[in-house]
């Protein structure tokens, strides 16, 4: 074997050891940092903020060390280089190694030099020089990352837990090494687990004294000490504690109705308060966009566009547009409904757009068709919630208004336009009567207060047409403080 590759193969030999250097060296700087943080935390505790910011510097320090032990790379490994980095090491060569590296590189090397100059070399052994060179330039890191990997290896699993991934709610989980407390209420974290159908993460909050939770939700109260110790209330009501490997636990269901959890330690004496307000999963938010006012047609043809977005909490299951068609005289209607339906999803927001023929709907003049959008989420809790967007009416004119000054160049006036006829009213009840044996009493309660709010609307329209048509004031809801009150009465 030729000079030149025993060069070559020392040259592999120190970028390899180079690289592996600088493994090491990053490894033992990021361990040694996460098992000095694991140690403190062990022995008093380490706070979460701290815990998470020593983290990201142990990362970033290893990264840091690992790229400067990579520096000699990028002064060049070159043959020549690298038999300098030899000749240190053998002084015997006398530069004959050097001598080869260089002319052979630059082509220029004669024959009866070259063989001199190689019989010389071949006489030196320098590969096992290059490896305890090299061993030794790994040994120090080698040492300190394995050290510190073996004192996180003996750290308890929820000392690692707490360094690798440090979270709210950790407190109560933590190892020491005096683990003994004074109250058993003293370190307190609750985790707030939401319905399934929100697909919303668990939240952990560490010494929570309020807890906003959506109703529906799971909440666990965790402590550290025996649960002998521990007696919780509610409103008298005694809780069930669990408890197990030194620690403490509390479960119950987040109602509609805000409590408070009463803690006490029977030992230590010592009382603590957690209010729980509970948050209520809203209705959809529902706006209907196209028609955008009461609109009167001059005939019964066309199409009309529709178009609703809608908002909400958690999701959307169902939207649809909604129409019914009024026609008649009088105390003499008959109605009719259809509708289009939507599907929904894990949506949060969505625009829906549609058309209503007008042409289909066969209709007469003085007919009306009274316009919505309506939503429906997710909730499998207290719902399904149902919200409902205002009502457009679109109107046939009758023949006779034609020649009548009767007739409004513009739009209706913005009044109430969600307003039901009282007929509509009527049928509505008489509905709702029907299904009541069916109905549980919520949303009995919520259908006949709906109804309720769309007559005292209508009664406070009506009520204001009349005052506007006998008296020409626009509201009927005024005072009289120029009379009497015997001459009001």
């Amino acid at each position: 074997m030729t000079a030149r590759q025993r060069l070559a193969r020392t040259r592999r030999a120190v970028v390899g050891g180079t690289v592996l250097r600088a493994g090491l060296v990053a490894a033992a700087v990021g361990l040694t940092l996460l098992a000095g943080v694991a140690a403190l935390d062990l022995v008093q505790g380490v706070p979460l903020d701290a815990r998470s910011a020593l983290r990201g510097t142990a990362i970033l320090a290893a990264v840091v060390a690992g790229a400067a032990a990579l520096l000699p790379l990028r002064r060049g490994t070159t043959l020549p280089r690298v038999a300098l980095w030899v000749e240190e090491r053998r002084p015997d060569l006398r530069y004959a190694l050097v001598t080869l590296a260089e002319r052979e590189g630059e082509g220029q090397a004669r024959g009866e030099h070259r063989e001199l100059l190689e019989q010389h070399v071949e006489t030196v052994r320098w590969e096992p020089l290059t490896r305890k060179a090299l061993a030794r330039a790994m040994l120090v890191p080698g040492l300190v990352a394995a050290a510190s990997a073996a004192l996180l290896l003996v750290m308890p699993a929820a000392t690692l837990a707490r360094i690798a991934t440090p979270q709210p709610g950790d407190a109560a989980i933590r190892r020491g090494l005096r683990d003994e407390v004074v109250s058993a209420i003293e370190v307190l974290s609750a985790t707030v687990t939401p319905p399934a159908y929100t697909g919303a993460a668990r939240q952990a909050i560490d010494e929570p004294s309020l807890v906003a939770a959506l109703a529906g939700s799971r909440l666990e109260l965790r402590g550290r000490g025996s649960a002998a110790r521990v007696a919780a209330t509610i409103d008298g009501r005694r809780l069930s504690v669990y408890g197990s490997d030194g620690r403490w636990s509390i479960t119950m269901p987040v109602a509609g109705r805000p409590f408070a959890i009463l803690l006490r330690d029977s030992t230590a004496g010592a009382e603590r308060i957690v209010a729980v307000e509970p948050r209520a999963d809203m209705a959809p938010r529902v706006t209907l966009e196209s028609p955008v006012r009461d609109t009167v047609l001059r005939s019964p043809t066309g199409r009309i566009a529709l178009q609703a977005t809608v908002l909400d909490d958690f999701g959307l299951a169902a939207l649809r547009f909604e129409w019914i068609v009024s026609a008649g005289e009088g105390e003499n209607f008959t109605f009719r409904s259809g509708s289009v339906a939507f599907a929904g999803g894990s949506a949060r927001s969505r625009a829906i757009t549609g058309s209503l023929s007008i042409d289909s709907l066969q209709l007469t003049p003085g007919s009306m068709v009274h316009i919505r959008a309506v939503a429906r989420d997710n909730n499998a809790v207290s719902g399904p919630g149902e919200g409902v967007s205002e009502t457009r009416m679109l109107r046939i004119a009758r023949a006779s208004e034609y020649d009548s000054l009767a007739i409004e160049a513009a739009a209706p006036p913005e009044a109430d336009k969600s307003a039901l006829s009282q007929r509509m009213l009527i049928m509505q009840t008489e509905a709702l009567e029907k299904r009541r044996p069916r109905l549980d009493r919520r949303t009995l309660v919520r259908e006949a207060t709906a109804i309720a709010l769309d007559q005292s609307r209508l009664r406070k329209r009506v009520g204001e047409l009349v005052f506007q048509r006998l008296t020409g004031e626009d509201s009927g809801e005024h005072s009289h403080d120029d009379l009497s009150p015997e001459e009001l009465m």
